[in-house]
């Protein structure tokens, strides 16, 4: 009978010392010898030491924080004696409830340490041995030396009889170097890492072999349900046949019943009567004979359908033993196919680590060839972005060029505009033949003027799209050369580019140029300021002068001045889109709007034009030059934005309006930007023009741009 051991909380023992181990299959809440109810795990081991075998019951909590040891008062020598004590500990462990299954310990070496260090009650002993319980209760296990008996003494090793020093002290005499302290250091952390990497291979293979095992058991336990379920079926079909044979039997008792009683209800008649009318009683005798043979044919009968179902029985009991048979050698051709499995799997890893070793060969070279060939690029990507800048420098010269010719000759035009409105004030005034002929000539100059602005800003526009040309031929020849190489150093313009060693030279393209057609007399706004003042025609009288110095006043002598000045205004974004969040509004084409409409000039807010036009093919128009403008509105607390093409040919608008107009200031700052990188994208130069803060002036400028109408 097995007892609770208080000395031990755990079983003490090498690898090599156990014998076996069951463990249970779930918890259970059990209290055995009146302990406190606890969950606990069983585990049942077979411990051999020094030639003597004994059998633990360890009850674990399933906290693992403590466990429950039972041990047996008897022992067992070497061989198979330790049998009957198993018996008795497997019973003892089903008393309590627990269903228990055998751990598989049939491994290799290292397998087999692994698999009996997962078991939480088992470890190694440690460097003093406890005092076992046979030696506390002074019995001599039956096979163990006489000396371990004693009053409750441990054995004492031999070394310590001899007096010979304890390990400790011996360390303390033997000191290693630091070399070989270091050396060892080495060898230990090696041998650690190796045995950490073996223990990791022999969980995975550990727990491969549990997934199989796991599926084996599911199967197993699929087929013992099966074979339950046949087996009660089976039950079931004995019990209807037993019940169908009483149930015949009570109808053949009951049958004979009757007849019974007549034979005994005749049998008193033939008493009382005595031996008269020896004819009735032949009769008699004759009846009770063929009931006789009646009751013998339905015995009969009864015996042969038992026979019948008893042949059934056997038929379908030997049924199911050749099932099991089928389903145990199933069970070897699944571990047969496991097994080959298993060898499969282990040739296709050796193949995969072949193909691996020579895809890393592989990668190598190529590596090897990219390396040499980004070294070859790096030269080219310089010589390519010196041809890049060159490029660029002359396009920022003809544009410079182009703006200044353009400032100059605005500055005429609005000197001239500002003669031509002081002659017909005079001419309003004073009349007569000589001033109209003066107010036609400057009429000529003003068209002349104009005409040579709008042929400058044709070629211009040429020239841009000829250098954007070029520009776009060089970098694709860039990225040409790139696409061979993977990137290897960095460009200035944060891309990576490689080319081959001798770059190809550039080969520009002409441009086919689209012919241009003149704008409408309209004001073309530039970024450079006019000179500070223009002569008044020295033949004029005072009167002329003095009405073209005052407009030129107004003006301030400005190329805007048509739109207006002023210091008191606020500017939403920045040219460049240097107000862009970076979100990116998306601007669509707003089939509602002809123009952008506003009731008063203090409604707009903020106006940006372009300084050059650019051809451009509207959906259902023909190509044809426009200019781009960027205005944005505030009515009461609601802001807008638009953008608007002024197409020249059609002498119409397109207007783009935002996904969704800005909520506030800060918002409308960000949709101005985001429209400023809109308009560039097409190929367009924007520039802000400065609002005046006199409502009149403001007013006489805003009405000038074609692309708004103001209401009020």
């Amino acid at each position: 009978m097995f007892a609770y051991d208080q000395s031990l909380s755990i079983v003490e023992a090498d690898e090599a010392d156990v014998v076996a181990i069951h463990r249970s299959t779930e918890s259970l809440t059990v209290s055995p010898e009146g302990l406190s109810p606890r969950p606990c795990n069983a585990y049942v081991c077979v411990i051999q030491r020094k030639g003597v075998i004994r059998v633990y019951v360890v009850l674990e909590h399933s906290d693992r924080k403590g466990r429950w040891v039972f041990t047996a008062p008897e022992s067992a020598g070497e061989g198979d004696a330790y049998l009957p004590l198993l018996k008795e500990g497997l019973a003892f462990a089903n008393s309590l409830g627990f269903t228990l299954h055998e751990v598989n310990l049939s491994y290799g070496k290292a397998m087999r340490e692994v698999v009996i260090r997962d078991i939480p009650v088992i470890r190694r002993p440690s460097a003093v041995e406890p005092v076992s319980a046979d030696a506390s209760k002074g019995t001599v296990p039956p096979g163990a030396p006489a000396s371990s008996l004693g009053d409750g003494k441990k054995e004492v090793p031999p070394e310590e009889k001899k007096g010979a020093a304890p390990p400790v002290e011996k360390a303390r005499e033997v000191k290693p170097s630091p070399r070989d302290e270091n050396e060892a250091k080495v060898v230990a952390e090696r041998l650690a890492a190796e045995k950490a990497e073996a223990e990791r291979e022999s969980r995975e293979r550990l727990a491969a072999l549990k997934a199989n095992i796991d599926l084996l058991v599911s199967e197993r336990k699929a087929q013992d349900a099966a074979f339950s379920t046949q087996e009660e079926e089976l039950h079931g079909e004995i019990a209807r046949l037993t019940k169908e044979k009483e149930k015949a039997e009570r109808e053949h008792e009951k049958s004979t019943a009757p007849l019974k009683g007549t034979v005994d209800r005749l049998k008193g008649e033939l008493e009382s009567l005595g031996k008269g009318a020896s004819a009735a009683v032949a009769s008699l005798r004759d009846e009770i004979s063929w009931l006789k043979a009646e009751k013998d044919k339905a015995g009969e009968e009864t015996a042969r359908e038992e026979e019948r179902l008893r042949a059934e029985v056997a038929q379908l009991t030997s049924s199911r033993d050749k099932e099991e048979r089928a389903a145990a050698k199933r069970i070897e051709s699944l571990k047969a196919q496991l097994s080959s499995l298993a060898e499969e799997q282990a040739k296709s890893e050796e193949q995969r680590a072949a193909k691996v070793k020579e895809l890393e060969t592989e990668v190598e070279r190529l590596t090897a060839e990219v390396s040499s060939s980004g070294k070859r690029a790096a030269k080219d990507i310089a010589t390519l972005e010196s041809l890049l800048e060159k490029q660029k420098a002359k396009k920022e010269e003809a544009r410079k060029s182009a703006v200044e010719r353009l400032v100059a000759l605005a500055a005429e035009v609005e000197v001239l505009e500002a003669e031509r409105e002081a002659v017909e004030q005079i001419l309003s005034r004073r009349g007569g033949g000589e001033m109209a002929e003066t107010l036609a000539r400057a009429e000529a100059e003003v068209m002349a003027l104009r005409r040579e602005v709008e042929r400058l800003a044709a070629e211009k526009a040429l020239a841009e799209q000829s250098a954007a040309a070029r520009l776009s031929s060089v970098q694709a020849e860039v990225v040409r050369l790139a696409s061979p190489a993977e990137p290897t150093a960095p460009s200035r313009h944060g891309r990576v580019q490689s080319v081959r060693e001798e770059p190809a030279p550039v080969k520009e393209e002409p441009v086919k140029e689209k012919p241009v057609k003149p704008r409408p007399p309209e004001p073309v706004p530039v970024a450079a300021a006019a000179p500070p003042a223009v002569a008044v025609a020295g033949d004029w009288d005072d009167d002329v002068a003095s009405a073209v110095e005052e407009a030129l006043k107004e003006g301030e002598t400005d190329p805007f001045s048509f739109m207006g000045g002023g210091e008191d205004f606020v500017s939403f974004g920045a040219p460049g889109g240097e107000g862009n969040s970076g979100a990116g509004v998306e601007f669509n084409l707003d089939k509602a709007l002809d123009m952008i409409e506003c009731g008063n000039p203090s409604e707009v807010i903020d106006v940006y034009s372009s300084l050059n036009v650019v051809n451009i093919t509207p959906a259902g128009r023909p190509p044809q030059p426009c200019g781009a403008y960027i205005i944005a509105l505030k009515r009461g607390e609601r802001f807008r934005v638009h953008v608007a093409w002024s197409l020249t040919v059609d002498n119409s608008t397109l207007v783009y309006s935002p996904e969704k107009q800005p909520a506030d200031a800060a918002e409308c700052s960000r949709v101005v930007g985001d429209a400023l990188g809109f308009v560039e994208t097409v190929g367009f130069m924007m520039d802000s023009v400065k609002l005046n803060a006199d409502p009149d002036k403001r007013g006489r400028a805003l009405a000038k741009i074609p692309v708004l109408r103001i209401k009020g």
